[in-house]
């Protein structure tokens, strides 16, 4: 099952240190990957309302999975 994308916020973008992300259920587990599909980080959590610390990454693009108890979404 995919999130509801009008429930879903991600903020800033592009991100200097700190990924905010926010949704309507609790998120279990965000997971970030570089362009080759590596995860890069992991972070696992229970809350609607989540801070992911990325300023150790090099700058560049990367994609986000994010999982709820039901629902995950790339």
């Amino acid at each position: 099952m995919l999130f509801v994308k009008d429930e879903l916020k991600y903020y800033p973008n592009p991100v200097v240190d700190i990924l905010n992300v926010n949704y309507s259920d609790r998120i279990t587990q965000v997971e970030i990957f570089d362009l080759l599909g590596k995860r890069v980080k992991v972070k696992n959590t229970d809350d609607k309302d989540v801070e992911i610390d990325v300023s150790d990454l090099a700058s560049g693009t990367y994609m986000v999975q994010l999982k709820t108890e039901t629902k995950s979404q790339f």
